[in-house]
């Protein structure tokens, strides 16, 4: 019997990491040598101080992180197996053309980069040699990996789910091709009441199969059924989008998942390869950025405005001017999210319940602080240390979400990125006064996941601008 070995995602990314590690070194070399050697009187002095202070050896390391941080940044270490030779070339070509690009700028100074004689040259010179000595290694490791795959050598743990017909069809087919070899069965998940597939573990019920992806057992699920029941299929990809799994599915589904999903490459017949594709890593550093400095601005701007709020608060109720409560953040991980207090301190004696547009339980100063929505500023603090950020979807009480999650568990998608003070779902639709005007809104905030981008961002909080001079808030 051939041997196999079990093989993880995780570990193949590490092995394009170690890859990166050992070739960039050589234009880590390359640079350092040359730059010392034709423009050491040139350098701006930062950064000949910085290399200047350490031994060759040093200042080579740290040229190595540098790149090592430019490909993190680019969301290199977030791929997986499935991609072609055309999307590591055209990837590599950008993250060697950007990481240039802000090495001569430190170098140099923004204003005289290019001002010295041979720096264009230099500039395309290195950009080529690097895009060379990193792009080959990584086609490279990828062709390999891929024989590795196709020979039965390497293996990913997969689950395949399905109505056992088509998944006793699909087991007896496994053998005679070679795409399908890279599959080692971990589970099977029969969605009807037909005979267990013999041989192989059975999986009974969705919370095993969750089980399982949290204890890290699962790499790839395999999806094979007909397109008849729309929910199971997207219940499926929530599953796999949630914990980052790799999803398989015959093209004859894909009619289905138009518009509910990113379709990255088609590998070999019969599958369709889709896999989750959040916002770049570089762009989520922006983003953070973006959160603290407006969050830091907005703190200043409403800072006048506090000592009026809180008079205002203690004059239309007694209670604390500061309204803490727990809400349902990324991952699932619980936080205190603050408000300052818009009802009396009874509003919820009998348990929990949504606000409406006449809502009794709302004090005098509460209506005009819904109205410019001057009750979501303390959650500035919120975004400051992390719990959330100025746009993702809105945090939801665990009551709340178990009941939208009973009706749309595609909703748990949200859970994997940071909730916001504002949303798309807040633009579109606005606040909701009971369960089924939630499930609505939270069409909007898994739209929002499914195109998540800086420029989304920018525009939402603009429209969010505009609602809190319109004083529309509620």
């Amino acid at each position: 019997m051939r041997k196999t070995k079990h093989i993880t995602n995780k570990k193949i990314i590490f092995v394009f990491f170690l890859v990166d590690l050992v070739f960039a070194l050589v234009p880590a070399m390359i640079s350092f040598y040359r730059f010392k050697q034709n423009y050491s009187e040139q350098m701006s002095e930062g950064f000949a101080g910085i290399l200047g202070n350490f031994i060759p050896p040093v200042d080579v390391f740290i040229l190595v992180i540098y790149w090592l941080v430019i490909f993190y940044l680019f969301g290199h270490y977030n791929r997986n197996l499935n991609q072609s030779v055309f999307k590591i070339v055209r990837s590599t070509f950008g993250e060697v053309l950007v990481g240039n690009l802000i090495l001569f700028t430190v170098i140099f100074g923004p204003l005289k980069m290019f001002d010295y004689a041979n720096s264009w040259p230099v500039f395309l010179t290195f950009t080529v040699q690097f895009f060379l000595i990193i792009s080959i290694p990584r086609v490279l490791t990828l062709l390999v990996l891929d024989k590795l795959f196709d020979s039965g050598y390497l293996k990913l743990n997969t689950v395949v789910i399905g109505k056992s017909d088509k998944v006793n069809s699909f087991i007896n087919s496994f053998n005679h091709d070679g795409y399908l070899r890279r599959f080692r069965f971990s589970g099977i998940m029969l969605l009807d009441d037909g005979s267990p597939v013999s041989g192989y573990t059975q999986i009974g019920s969705y919370k095993e199969l969750h089980d399982m992806a949290m204890s890290g057992k699962i790499d790839e699920v395999i999806f094979i059924d007909d397109a008849g029941d729309l929910r199971k299929v997207r219940d499926i990809i929530t599953f796999c989008k949630r914990y980052n799994l790799t999803l398989n599915i015959p093209g004859e589904l894909t009619d289905i998942l138009k518009g509910q999903v990113v379709i990255d490459d088609i590998d070999a017949p019969p599958f369709v390869i889709i896999h989750s594709k959040g916002m770049p890593v570089s762009h989520s550093f922006i983003k953070r950025i973006m959160d603290i400095i407006l969050s830091v601005l907005g703190i200043l701007i409403m800072l006048p405005l506090v000592p009026f709020i809180i008079y205002s608060i203690r004059k239309s109720s007694p209670g604390s001017v500061i309204y803490i409560q727990e809400r349902v953040g990324k991952n699932g991980i619980p936080f205190s999210m603050l408000k300052f207090r818009t009802m009396f301190t009874d509003a919820e004696k009998d348990g929990p319940a949504l606000s409406s547009s006449v809502d009794a339980r709302v004090t005098k100063a509460g209506k005009w602080l819904r109205r410019w929505r001057l009750d979501e500023v303390p959650q500035l603090l919120n975004v400051l240390v992390g719990h959330m950020s100025l746009v993702g979807p809105r945090p939801e009480r665990e009551y709340y979400l178990q009941k939208i999650l009973d009706e749309a568990p595609y909703y748990s998608l949200v859970l994997k990125v940071k909730p916001g003070i504002t949303s798309l779902g807040m633009v579109k639709f606005g606040y909701a006064e009971n369960v089924e005007q939630m499930i609505q809104r939270a069409r909007y905030d898994v739209l929002y996941i499914e195109n998540q981008t800086l420029l989304l961002d920018i525009k939402i909080l603009f429209y969010t601008v505009g609602t809190l001079l319109k004083g529309e808030g509620k």
